[in-house]
C-alpha cells in the first residue's frame, strides 16, 4: 500500500484493457487514474482497505514484512 504511483503508463500500456485494477494504496494512490480511463481500464480505488478493514491484521502484517526486510539487508 505504498503512496507512490507504481502502476504508470509503462505498465499500463503492457496490461490488457480488460484487466480489473483494484488499487489499495493510500493516497495518492499507485495507479495513473487518467491514463488508465484514456484505456478504458477498469479501476477500482479501494483507499487503505486493508488499514480500515482489519487494521490490527494489516499492522501485523506491515511489522512482520519489514522485520524480514530489515533481516535480509541487515542481517539481523
Amino acid at each position: 500500500t505504498v503512496p507512490a504511483r507504481v502502476i504508470d503508463e509503462k505498465v499500463l500500456s503492457k496490461t490488457d484493457a480488460d484487466t480489473l485494477i483494484i488499487d489499495v494504496a493510500s493516497k495518492p494512490g499507485g495507479v495513473d487514474f487518467d491514463e488508465a480511463k484514456k484505456r478504458n481500464m477498469n479501476v477500482i480505488w479501494a483507499l487503505e482497505l486493508p488499514g480500515k478493514t482489519a487494521p490490527e491484521t494489516a499492522g501485523r502484517f506491515v511489522s512482520e514484512t519489514l522485520d524480514g526486510i530489515i533481516k535480509d539487508i541487515f542481517g539481523i
